[in-house]
Parts: structure tokens; sequence; C-alpha cells
């Protein structure tokens, strides 16, 4: 990183107050503690010193008059710059100093950027890195400025208000510097500034394109002309459409007339077809009675035969009736009956004649069932006769229906046709009349105008950038981080087919993390301009994992998609890929041991180890 610049140290001092200081590493620093203890303030005093018109007022800083800024310059060149508390200009000491020194005549620099001189302190820091003098577009017209390192500054040094912000990761929120930030963000990816802009393109060059345009508009009139040929003109078109668009309504109701009277016809062959069917079941219903009851009355009959019989036989015995003994020959008064239990020989008679009595009874009611199934097949008969001719008929006026319809249609269909080829003719009229407007149109665009629109990032950029982004999110194990890009119109990163600005507060840090880490990535690898450093202010501190078994929290629904590992890989990939120097503040700590040679500044809020940045707190009142 001989080429890069990297913060050394940042100190305060004042009188009659203690130094208070804090050393940076050349690879990563981990600025850890509770909140308020200064690890805010610390890059909010960087971006101070790098150009900020303000440093935050905070009651720790009462008594403070000055800060101090250690920097490593390309070619290991060791500077240290000053500012007053307050604001104004800066002085730059040789060599790394906790304190002014006092035997040294420092180089006073201004805080604005001097194109003219060169004598602001953004001149001499873009200087060391090869960025002074490059210039950014400003305005559609292509009004230029110049490159300072502001415009640097507010895409290395994150404070945790931007780290969470909705607005995209390279711009500020200033809509009138939307222009000049994305070409700032172009001269880092791509290593081109503006300064080739025309702020006005050359009048000859605005009438070459003229003519160029005007020439494909002139080929495509031809085309269209030759399509319309000696038709008639729109006005007479209209009017043959209005006329053919009259025939196609007055044949659709004609349509729509023959149609509901072969609906009508059809709905009336299916009833028919449907009651012949009733009548054809109900009839095998009849038929399969009918042999039933048959079945029924000759039991009835073998019943009635059995009776009869058993009768026959009991007058034969002697049971039924009290006469000369068919055996003995002996008189009624001398037969000897078996009386012992009172047996009446004449109950069988009676049991018999009332049997013989209820059989009859029932195969007279079965017969008259018979009966009256018998006519009603005969009804049934006659009604199918009938129905079959009254579906003859039906089907006749269906086809009568079916043929009156067809002509009807076709010629439905040749209305259509013809309305299709007259609406062709008159879109192609309408894209005569269009054509000769864009003619005119680029007529009056071959006058001198406003500058045309410039790209503001090539494809193949956003590209490249697009897939280290990826790599970051992938090694920090971001779920679908292969999905994640950045989309070159909206200046954002795209997860899940959202823009960051759509995420939970949470997510937009992490996303914006890797956008910083990213933009240096392809800088170093592409041999392109970078200051050396990135100072991320609570990249994590908003992400919050569920813990097992428990709800995520509500206020962020984005960060319920990261694990509870991510935190310790995001660490590990920052020691393992510090390609620049990565000065980051957090709350928590580190879930794994830091690398041996990542510096770890832990704050506290308690009398042990150090109480915060600033040496003591206001006093209160």
């Amino acid at each position: 990183m001989s080429d890069r610049i990297s913060i050394t140290h940042l100190t305060f001092v004042g009188h009659g107050r203690p130094d208070a200081s804090v050393e940076f590493g050349p690879n990563v620093t981990i600025v850890r503690g509770p909140s308020d203890t200064g690890k805010s303030f610390i890059a909010d005093s960087i971006d101070f010193m790098l150009g900020a018109q303000n440093l935050r007022e905070i009651p720790q800083l009462t008594g403070y008059t000055t800060v101090l800024l250690g920097l490593r310059l390309p070619d290991e060149q060791f500077v240290t710059i000053t500012r007053q508390v307050s604001g104004g200009g800066y002085t730059v000491y040789t060599g790394t100093h906790f304190t002014v020194p006092a035997d040294q005549e420092g180089d006073n620099r201004g805080a604005a950027h001097d194109h003219r001189s060169d004598r602001g302190l953004s001149n001499y820091i873009l200087g060391a890195i090869d960025l002074n003098g490059r210039q950014l577009r400003k305005n559609a017209n292509n009004k230029k400025v110049s490159f300072t390192l502001r415009h640097l500054a507010h895409l290395t040094v994150i404070g945790e208000t931007r780290m969470q912000a909705r607005t995209a990761p390279p711009l500020t929120g200033q809509h009138t510097d939307r222009t000049t930030e994305v070409s700032a963000l172009k001269l880092l990816l791509v290593g081109e500034d503006d300064s080739a802009l025309e702020e006005v393109i050359a009048p000859t060059e605005r009438r070459t394109i003229g003519k160029a345009k005007g020439q494909v508009v002139d080929q495509l009139l031809s085309e269209a002309r030759g399509k319309i040929g000696n038709s008639p003109d729109v006005e007479q078109l209209r009017t043959q459409l209005a006329n053919l668009n009259a025939s196609i309504r007055a044949a659709g109701d004609d349509i729509d007339a023959a149609t509901r009277a072969r609906v009508s016809a059809a709905q009336r062959l299916a009833g028919l077809q449907a009651a012949r069917t009733e009548i054809q079941r109900r009839a095998r219903e009849i038929g399969a009675l009918s042999s039933r009851f048959e079945l029924l009355t000759q039991q009835y009959d073998s019943d009635l035969a059995r009776l009869e019989m058993v009768s026959e036989a009991g007058n034969l015995l002697g049971y039924f009736s009290p006469e000369t003994c068919p055996f003995c020959g002996a008189e009624p008064e001398h037969q000897h009956l078996n009386l012992e239990y009172g047996t009446d020989t004449t109950a069988l008679a009676v049991v018999v004649a009332g049997e013989r009595a209820k059989t009859e009874a029932l195969r007279g009611d079965l017969q008259q069932a018979i009966e009256d199934l018998q006519t009603d097949a005969r009804r049934l008969r006659t009604r199918s006769r009938t129905l079959v001719e009254s579906i003859v008929a039906s089907e006749t006026a269906l086809r009568t229906a079916d043929e009156e319809l067809r002509p009807r249609k076709n010629g439905f269909d040749q209305l259509l046709r013809t309305r299709s080829s007259v609406e062709s003719a008159i879109a192609v009229h309408r894209q005569i009349a269009d054509l000769e407007l864009m003619r005119a149109q680029i007529e009056e665009a071959a006058k001198p105008k406003r500058a045309e629109p410039v790209d503001p990032l090539p494809l193949a950029a956003a590209g490249r950038f697009s897939t280290a982004i990826q790599e970051r999110l992938r090694a920090w194990g971001f779920p679908g981080a292969d999905s994640v890009r950045f989309d070159r119109n909206e200046l954002d990163i795209v997860d899940a087919e959202q823009l960051r600005a759509s995420h939970g507060k949470g997510v937009r840090a992490i996303l914006h993390a890797a956008f910083s880490l990213a933009l240096a990535d392809v800088c170093l690898a592409n041999d392109l301009p970078h200051p050396g450093f990135v100072v991320l202010d609570s990249p994590l501190v908003t992400y919050k994992p569920p813990k097992k078994g428990e709800a995520p929290e509500a206020d962020d629904e984005s960060a319920r998609r990261l694990d509870d590992s991510f935190v310790a890989r995001f660490y590990r990939s920052v020691q393992q890929t510090a390609n620049v120097q990565i000065i980051i503040m957090e709350n928590t700590d580190p879930p794994e041991e830091l690398a041996a040679e990542t510096i770890d500044i832990e704050f506290t809020d308690s009398s042990e180890g150090r109480r915060g940045f600033l040496a003591t707190t206001a006093k209160k009142e």
C-alpha cells in the first residue's frame, strides 16, 4: 500500500486538558465500546480533518483547541495536519507529532479546494494520490467543477448516520450535487474524469448528428409511404372506418338474433332429448317392477295351492269336521279323540281359511298394481313416440338455424378483415405524420442547445463493481449474496430485487459497508486511484440476530435473514482481506480473537480501562 494514504493517529490537545489520542494500525483497527464513549466522534473528527466545515460539538470537547491528524503518504512520507477545533484552514507539518511542534514552521493550507494556486489542503492530499486537477461534470450542460477532497471523503469516511441512511451510498442526498457525485464515483471506478467533456456540443457536430438522424427518418418515411401506395387520404379512410363500424354493428345485431334462435332451438332439442331419456328410464323401471310382480304373483298362487292341499288333507283326516272315521268306520259319537291337552280340531280349519283369505287379498292388490304398471307403460310408449317426432323436428330446426347463421358469420368476418386493413392504413398515415414531426424536431435539435446527457457509469464498470460487492458479502455469509448487484441507474445496491433503501437499517448499514470496501477492492485490483483508507462507523451495531427460540426484532425485518455467525465472519473476512487501511467503530465486541496485526482499541463506561476517547466529561451544573 505504498502508493496509498493511511491514517496514523488522531489527537486533541488544549490548555489545561490532558491530550486525547488514538493510534491506528496500517491494516485493520477496531475501536469498540459502549455508546457515548466517543467512537462516532472519532469518525466525525477524521471527516472534519478531511475538509468538513464544522466539528460536532459535544460536552467533552470543552477546553480542547486543536486537532492533529497523522498521515502516512505514498513513499513512506509521514506528515501531521493540524486544525483549530473551531474550523478554518490547516497547517501541515513534516513527521509524526502528537502536539503542535514548536520547532517547525508548518505549511499553511486553505480549507477550500483551490484550483488556481493549489494551496488548499484538498489539493495537497489529492496530489499525493494523483487526483488533483481532475474535473467532474456538474450538470446537463456539461459544466465542470474541480474534483475535491470532499468528493472523496464521503466515499471513504462513513459516519453512523450515513451508514444507515436510505440515501444511496455514493450520494449525499443533495439533489443539486447528484451529477457531480455520480461523476466522482465514475472517476474512481473507471479512472477517467470529465475534463474532456464539451460544455456545449459544437454546432457542426450537432448538425452532423441531425443529418444522420434525418436520413434514418427519411428512410422510414419512404417505407411508410410505399405501404399506403394510392390508398385514400386519412379523412376518407376515417369515413370508411366509421361506415364499416356501423355495418359491423348491424351485422353483429343480425348475428346475435340468429344466434339466439339457434340457442333456443338447441335448448329445445336438449330438453326433448332429456325428456325422452327420462321416459326410457321410467319404462325400464316399470319393466323391472312388472317382472318382480309376476314372480310375486306366482308365489301367491303357490301359497294358495298349498293351503288348498292342507284343507283337503284336514277334511280327509277329520280334523276339520266330525264324521264317520274313514279308517275304522266308527260313528262320531263312538270316536275317541285325544283330548289330553284340550286340542280343538276345528281350529286348524279356521287358520287355513284365514291364511287363504289374506293371500287372496294380497294377490288381488298385486294384480291391480300390475294393471296400473301396464297402463303407465302404454302411456309412456305413446309419449315416447310423440317425443321422437318432436326431436326430429327440433334437429331439423337446429340445422336450419346453423345454415342461416353460417353466411352471416362469413360476412361479419369479411367486414372485420376490411376494417383491420383500413385501420392499418390509418396507422401508417399516423406514422407518417409522427415521422414528419420527428423530422422537424431533428432539424430543430440540430441548432445549438443544451449538451446531451452523459452515461453516468459504464455498464462494464457497474458489473465489475457488482462482482466486488458480491465477493465481500459472500465472504461475510450474507444470504443471497450472488444475486446482489449495483444498479447504475439508481446508484444503489439491489438485494432480493429491492433497493438498499427499501431494507431495514441493519441491512442498509451492512450493504453500505460492502459498498465502501468493494470500492476500495476495485480500485486496488485495477490500479485506479483511491485514498487508501476506509472508515466505517457502526456497520453492525443495528444488526441483532434473533436468539434460538426467540422471534426477531420487529424494527428491522431485513436483518432477520442473517444468522448468528455473521458478525464473526465479517470481522474474519475484513482482517483477511484488508487491501487498504480499515478503521471500524462498533459497540459490540468481536466474537472471535482478533489477528495479531489488528489494532484493538477498547473504551469502557467504568473506572477500569480507558473511559472514552476524550479524557474527561463536562462538568455537571
